[in-house]
């Protein structure tokens, strides 16, 4: 017989839209959504479309737990784990910028497991498929906490930002800016990361690479992975990396696809 919260779980999950299945990573591209910079002089950023799982941060082996959020992390052992894969945990003012880029996730109670839904615990990243941010990340309202990079100005104490909210705290409204002050070194089982990391920097050092090598069901892959970020969004890249890198000009034609490369 199913527990109650499962029972309450699968109810919140009907009303939500089915969910998502984590991409297996088959194809490195696929785990991010492409975002335009935060401001004029800011990068392009590839981004996370979850929060990192627990099979992802630790290996955990169990199914029925491995596609849950990792929690319970410092901020400094976040961007650890970032660092080892050449990611980063994003600033207060990218997160900001990611969490409505695309446009506004609706503010219906059951778009983001908040403390509205009474489940009392995280569901697997991207469980709730209707709470979808406009360039496709999940869990930005929800979940869990998110660890960002910079500090916060607080007195003689040094202070850290989590960002989103999670399942133990009432959904958080625009003018409450989504972020909470913290200790960077607070541990809590509602708190975990999303990392980033700058397009043209990733594409040069991981992409780029692997794609002179590719053979064509690869290139096939990576060129689906690129579609899912958007005729736009590929052309302002591609802009960017004619500016960055002039001599690369096959992998140009290559991001830019379909569209019309400049």
């Amino acid at each position: 017989m199913a527990s109650g919260w499962c029972a309450c779980v699968a109810l919140a999950l009907a009303a939500c839209g089915d969910p998502v299945q984590v991409p297996q990573q088959s194809e490195p591209l696929a785990q991010f959504f492409l975002a335009p910079a935060a401001n004029a002089v800011g990068p392009m950023l590839l981004v996370s479309r979850f929060e990192v799982t627990r099979a992802e941060y630790a290996a955990e082996t169990d199914r029925s737990l491995a596609e849950l959020p990792a929690v319970g992390m410092t901020r400094s052992e976040a961007q650890a784990w970032c660092a080892e894969r050449g990611l980063r945990l994003p600033t207060r003012i990218e997160w900001m910028h990611l969490r409505i880029a695309g446009g506004q996730v609706s503010r219906e109670v059951d778009r983001a497991n908040t403390l509205e839904l009474n489940l009392g615990k995280a569901l697997p990243v991207g469980a709730i498929q209707s709470g979808r941010t406009g360039l496709g990340g999940y869990d930005f309202e929800g979940n869990v906490w998110e660890w960002l990079a910079d500090d916060a100005v607080d007195g003689s104490e040094q202070s850290a930002f989590q960002a989103g909210g999670s399942f133990a705290n009432y959904r958080l409204g625009p003018r409450d800016a989504a972020l909470r002050q913290v200790r960077p070194d607070d541990r809590a089982s509602d708190v975990g990361f999303r990392p980033v990391v700058e397009a043209l920097e990733w594409l040069e050092q991981k992409t780029l690479p692997r794609w002179r090598s590719a053979d064509d069901e690869e290139l096939a892959r990576m060129q689906q992975a690129l579609a899912d970020w958007g005729p736009e969004l590929r052309l302002a890249l591609v802009r960017r990396w004619r500016q960055a890198y002039p001599q690369e000009t096959a992998f140009a034609d290559f991001l830019a696809g379909d569209g019309e490369s400049e």
